[in-house]
Formats: structure tokens, C-alpha cells, sequence
């Protein structure tokens, strides 16, 4: 076997490797989907109802009307 013919083996099993990783990881972020949602919704309340940290201490309440609606499409998660 030629190393072009090597190298091209090589570059195929990557190729599955990466995608098998990939959606091992994409079926894991779909199941914590709902799990999410709820962890979304949490951090609403909270920073309706305690606010959030601004400056040195000092805490900002977000009225409901300021909160965005969840788009109508599956998370989508950047790392």
C-alpha cells in the first residue's frame, strides 16, 4: 500500500471517528433538552424575583415584559 492510499485509510477512519463522536454528543445536548428548558426558566425567576449582579453588589430586577420568548427550534449550543 502506497502512502496515498495510507494516508486517504487514514483520513476515512477519522472521518467515522469524528462522527460517531459527534453524535454521541448531539443525541447527549438532545436528551438535555427538557432538562434545559427547566434550568432556562429557573434563571428567568431568579433574575425577575432576586435580579442579577451588575456592580459591586448592587442588583438589577428584569421586569417579565423584558424576558425574550424561547424560539420555536432546538437549542442550539455553541462551545
Amino acid at each position: 500500500m502506497d502512502a496515498n492510499a495510507r494516508i486517504a485509510q487514514w483520513k476515512e477512519e477519522e472521518r467515522r471517528a469524528q462522527a460517531e463522536r459527534y453524535e454521541r454528543i448531539v443525541a447527549a445536548m438532545e436528551a438535555l433538552a427538557p432538562e434545559r428548558d427547566r434550568w432556562v426558566e429557573e434563571f428567568f425567576e431568579r433574575i425577575q424575583t432576586r435580579g442579577w449582579s451588575f456592580h459591586a453588589g448592587m442588583r438589577r430586577r428584569i421586569p417579565r415584559d423584558q424576558i425574550p420568548e424561547r424560539p420555536n427550534r432546538p437549542w442550539r449550543v455553541v462551545w
